[in-house]
């Protein structure tokens, strides 16, 4: 379905959509495991961002999109310090942009990457940021895709004294 969405986009010129699918797709992927195909869909993934490196507008997000791909890519991979490196150019999206989903996913996946790297302070201190955000634009649901691994992080903020009396509340 994600592929045959992205060649209809494609088609289309909608090349952000296209990102967009693409970048569910390396979703999906490593979260079952299929491993194999990352490469081939993480190539053209780059294409497109590197093709609208310096856009601006809607394909502005393009570079973003690829780079919380990247990220997932990198954590599959065991590659925590990869993942760090590509999230900036995410970060910097988010914030300059203020997408708040983007903004949860980056601090989300960034948190992933200190977890594996045992840096608590610094885990703790993204997944309270994610939570702020999400409770704040109502995307709790960005949280819970994430998954398991998403959930027991998250459970250990509960009652962090940073959290604010609504994010606290989405605990």
């Amino acid at each position: 379905f994600l592929e045959a969405q992205a060649a209809h986009y494609q088609g289309l010129g909608l090349h952000r959509l296209v990102a967009c699918m693409q970048a569910e797709q390396v979703r999906m992927l490593v979260k079952t495991g299929q491993k194999a195909r990352l490469p081939a869909v993480m190539a053209r993934l780059d294409e497109l961002a590197e093709m609208h490196r310096n856009a601006d507008g809607v394909r502005a997000e393009i570079p973003a999109v690829a780079a919380l791909a990247r990220a997932r890519v990198a954590l599959a991979a065991n590659d925590p310090h990869g993942a760090l490196e590509v999230l900036v150019v995410a970060r910097e999206h988010a914030q300059l942009y203020k997408r708040a989903r983007m903004q949860v996913l980056e601090n989300l996946l960034a948190a992933f990457a200190l977890d594996d790297l045992k840096r608590v302070d610094e885990t703790a201190a993204r997944l309270v940021e994610a939570v702020q955000i999400a409770s704040r634009f109502g995307l709790l649901r960005t949280l819970l895709d994430e998954g398991p691994r998403a959930a027991l992080l998250l459970a250990s903020v509960r009652g962090d004294p940073r959290l604010d009396e609504a994010g606290a509340a989405h605990l």
